[in-house]
């Protein structure tokens, strides 16, 4: 009978130490410059990729992780292009 007894509190104590990984679902950029940008989400390991859209000042673009697969392990980065205007048109720097 004690051992019935004690068979919850050590499931309440493993369940205590649990170690809990916390998992992002997507990367975001807020455009705060004075220009044109794209965003990059890249996998290091896989050289796979997704690249945002063009956006200006004040705008906000996100890249969900699930666009670009990451395995444990993997590393990933993210990127941004620019776009200037230097009186020709928008040239990509």
């Amino acid at each position: 009978m004690k051992l019935l007894k004690l068979i919850p509190a050590a499931a309440i104590a493993l369940t205590a130490f649990t170690i809990f990984e916390a998992k992002a679902e997507k990367v975001c950029v807020l455009n705060k410059g004075g220009f044109v940008m794209a965003m990059q989400l890249n996998n290091d390991i896989t050289s796979k990729k997704k690249v945002s859209d063009y956006y200006s000042y004040g705008i906000t673009k996100c890249i969900k992780f699930g666009d670009v697969p990451i395995n444990v392990g993997d590393f990933y980065s993210v990127d941004y292009k620019i776009e200037a205007n230097d009186g020709r048109g928008l040239q990509a720097l």
